[in-house]
């Protein structure tokens, strides 16, 4: 997958805490393997909706969670009403200072009757990372 995200801060607390104005872009370079047909380009997808992250004090991003509306080739081969596209991570641990993180999305058809070949995709994944 290969994404570029603008965002523009609307909002902080002052204690770590930001809201963001986001729009995001992108490929996915493999359909799902229970596609009926072979695709002929990459999965696209895109999205404009907004992030809340939390950072701790010396500026890592401990948690942040953000909520798009757009299109995923992904969740369906059609448009219909769009889908929601919801993110986020967690640090979870610090472990001999590399951070484990936790992290998921999901990419949900807003249509009731949505067309032949959509379907609501959810993925869980697991990191870890050093250093700043």
């Amino acid at each position: 997958e290969v994404f570029g995200e603008l965002q523009r801060r609307i909002g902080s607390d002052g204690s770590g805490g930001s809201t963001y104005v986001v729009g995001r872009a992108g490929f996915h370079t493999r359909i799902l393997p229970s596609d009926e047909t072979p695709r002929d380009r990459y999965a696209r997808s895109y999205g404009l909706g907004v992030r809340v992250e939390r950072r701790d004090g010396e500026g890592k991003i401990r948690r942040s969670v953000a909520l798009l509306y757009g299109r995923s080739d992904v969740a369906s081969p059609h448009f219909d009403k769009g889908q929601i596209l919801i993110d986020g991570h967690a640090k979870v641990a610090s472990i001999k200072g590399a951070d484990l993180i936790l992290g998921g999305d999901a990419y949900l058809s807003v249509s009731r009757a949505p067309s032949h070949g959509a379907r609501d995709v959810l993925r869980v994944w697991v990191g870890a990372g050093w250093g700043g």
